[in-house]
């Protein structure tokens, strides 16, 4: 008999350090039975996600852990194939949590029919999709930026990080973009016209940021840590904001992980001198309030 051509990718054993292929397997699956209220949709676009790692790791703190043998989560968006849903039909383009597989069988409450006339399927993934509300509600919700302040971007030539960009200079705030490598801090300066554009790469990178901000740091968005945190946490204000999306440098066990100069105490200390609010945040805590669901 041959195989389904049904696939998904597991985790086949935990990373140590930065991943490897072999991390991985691939899985024939049988098609899952059809109930009432479920669709079976077939993947057209998949969503990798840097808070995957953590879930590889089984240390990611606000989600439960991958366990060897789980297929890989992740935000999709597909075809409906076949629907026991009224609501639904097949040929709908829907958007879903399908994780890393070719062909998913999900309850229609949990997927969102898109309109591909509209906008480009691809921005639901995007701008329009978990990166997009995850920039908008650290930026704009939780660290607002006034006309003039001066906002600090990690990661800024990523999917968050160029929309915390885009976000802050509409709020009137003059920013500063850091980002790893000429091609991203390129296109940092000339697309998303950026006040500064720093290279975190470069030997002086603190002595820059220093000179890019002359009047300190209002709102640091956070994606990075280690080095860059080091250097902008000298720079906050009093009264400063940082939202903490992500902290990428630790996400392979790299060297930034354990590099932080920056002591627990210290932090404390400058948070209550300077009245600062260091504020993490998982947008999925806030998707019922803020994201909009429709069928």
């Amino acid at each position: 008999m041959k195989p389904s051509l049904d696939q998904e990718i597991v985790l086949a054993r935990r990373p140590a350090g930065r991943l490897t292929l072999d991390c991985f397997d691939v899985r024939h699956v049988s098609a899952e039975p059809m109930a009432a209220g479920m669709l079976r949709i077939r993947v057209r676009y998949l969503s990798i996600d840097p808070y995957m790692r953590g879930l590889m790791d089984g240390d990611l703190g606000f989600a439960a852990p991958l366990a060897l043998g789980q297929a890989l989560p992740g935000e999709a968006v597909g075809d409906v194939i076949e629907s026991a849903d009224a609501r639904f039909e097949a040929g709908d383009l829907v958007l879903c949590h399908a994780g890393w597989r070719t062909v998913a069988t999900l309850p229609a409450n949990e997927c969102r029919r898109l309109d591909p006339d509209i906008v480009a399927p691809t921005t639901s993934l995007g701008i329009l999709g978990a990166p997009g509300f995850s920039a908008w509600l650290g930026m704009m919700v939780l660290a607002p930026p006034a006309a003039g302040e001066t906002v600090v971007v990690a990661a800024a030539a990523g999917p968050v990080g160029s929309a915390v960009v885009q976000f802050a200079r509409n709020a009137g705030a003059h920013v500063t973009a850091i980002a790893g490598g000429a091609a991203k801090c390129d296109w940092l300066r000339t697309v998303l016209k950026a006040d500064h554009v720093i290279d975190r790469h470069d030997s002086d990178f603190s002595i820059r940021l220093r000179d890019a901000c002359p009047r300190g740091i209002d709102v640091y968005f956070e994606n990075v840590g280690g080095i860059v945190w080091n250097a902008v946490f000298p720079l906050l204000n009093r009264h400063a904001r940082v939202p903490v999306c992500g902290l990428v440098s630790g996400y392979d066990g790299g060297s930034n992980q354990n590099g932080n100069s920056v002591s627990d105490d210290a932090i404390l200390a400058a948070a209550l001198a300077r009245s600062l609010t260091i504020r993490g945040f998982v947008n999925f805590d806030f998707r019922a309030k803020y994201f909009l669901i429709t069928h």
